[in-house]
């Protein structure tokens, strides 16, 4: 548990960022709410920089480091936290500040959205900030040869003398995250989609974009990954390349596909508060090729379903 926080800790661009937003929000009178606040790092900032009142947010039992450290850090007069989901969280008071950084590699895939929109109505103030305040989902094509056999390719050849082919249909629908160096991409970053945290009204949202293929290779799918921006002229982005400790996204094709210099491809992404994400659209070859991805599709039929 401790593990996986000290990586986002020790990831000096997000965590120094995350200080620097808080800092130019909060003030002395200000009530913050931490939403999903992990070891409290991002409340511990709040009380330094002085907010007359934190409550930190957190389901996973790492909310007991939480209060372990709003106790060691002289802060537990001023922080509050809530060992329990935040849609059972009844707010004591209104809040001026929402802070969270309840973000995946490819923004959504946490559940973001809709532990957002329920605090936004039922906790902030009209007027209250947000950090961050908005969200880009950027896309790329890519070209990823050893992950997509290692993945998806791999069911196709016989273990152990079966034939285990009828999964890979399964596995190409998975959304999933790896490392992947700006040279795989056969296409600039392009922005699929825009979230303004303080307006967004569904945690069902769509957006679609157009890219163009700038070098000959193999289209294996498109990597995925946010740009957020915390304050005024204050963005962090994970994109292909960066040093931070997410991973991007990697949405296969059921089958790769051949491309040249200046091939378009019309690309359409859905999400459903990041428990189903669905990838569509066509890459204008010739012939052309459609293509239609989907989450819900990752993992066989339960036969017990009822």
């Amino acid at each position: 548990m401790l593990d996986f926080h000290r990586e986002m800790i020790a990831d000096e661009v997000r965590t120094s960022a995350y200080r620097e937003a808080i800092r130019h929000f909060v003030t002395p009178d200000s009530v913050v709410l931490d939403l999903g606040t992990g070891s409290g790092i991002l409340s511990l900032f709040a009380c330094d920089a002085g907010a007359r009142r934190v409550y930190a947010i957190e389901s996973q039992h790492i909310a007991d480091a939480a209060m372990l450290l709003a106790r060691e850090c002289g802060f537990a007069d001023r922080m509050t936290v809530f060992h329990e989901k935040s849609f059972d969280v009844t707010m004591p008071e209104p809040v001026d500040v929402l802070v969270t950084e309840t973000i995946a590699g490819f923004g959504l895939e946490e559940g973001m959205l809709g532990s957002v929109l329920d605090a936004r109505q039922r906790f902030l103030k009209p007027d209250a900030v947000m950090i961050p305040r908005q969200m880009e989902l950027i896309v790329a094509a890519v070209e990823h040869p050893k992950f997509y056999d290692e993945n998806i390719t791999w069911w196709e050849r016989p273990q152990y003398g079966f034939d285990l082919s009828p999964l890979r249909m399964f596995t190409s629908n998975s959304l999933r995250h790896d490392k992947i160096d700006p040279r795989a991409l056969l296409s600039p970053g392009a922005t699929v989609m825009t979230i303004d945290f303080a307006t967004f009204d569904s945690v069902a949202v769509t957006g679609s974009t157009q890219l163009t293929v700038e070098r000959p290779g193999t289209l294996h799918g498109f990597a995925g990954w946010f740009s957020a921006t915390l304050a005024p002229g204050l963005v962090i982005a994970d994109e292909c390349g960066s040093a931070m400790h997410w991973f991007q996204a990697f949405l296969a094709l059921e089958r790769p596909v051949a491309v040249e210099k200046g091939t378009t491809i019309d690309f359409e992404f859905q999400s459903h508060d990041g428990a189903m994400s669905r990838w569509r659209g066509t890459v204008h070859t010739t012939p052309a090729v459609e293509f239609d991805q989907m989450t819900r599709l990752s993992r066989p039929p339960c036969a017990l379903r009822r």
